[in-house]
């Protein structure tokens, strides 16, 4: 009965040591995991978004520099053209 009683005292410490184990572990894993997001992912996401940030960039920023110019050339003219006269 000893060696029973504590055979399963032990099992019953180990179970515990092995599900907090268990549990760190996965702790771990998921702070692995975070981290392989951050870097690999973020890594990842960082040169695809680059890449479509300096597609859509270029093209917004000639856009709206187009735009913009346009605008602002018309509404120059426009409102001293009014002035003047």
């Amino acid at each position: 009965m000893r060696w029973g009683g504590e055979g399963e005292e032990g099992g019953v410490e180990e179970r515990e040591e092995e599900e907090e184990g268990e549990e760190e572990g996965e702790e771990e894993e998921r702070g692995e995991e975070e981290g392989k997001g951050e870097g690999k992912g973020g890594e990842r996401r960082r040169r695809r978004s680059r890449g479509r940030r300096r597609r859509r960039r270029r093209r917004r920023r000639r856009r709206r520099r187009r735009r913009r110019r346009r605008k602002r050339r018309r509404r120059k003219k426009k409102k001293k053209k009014t002035k003047k006269k």
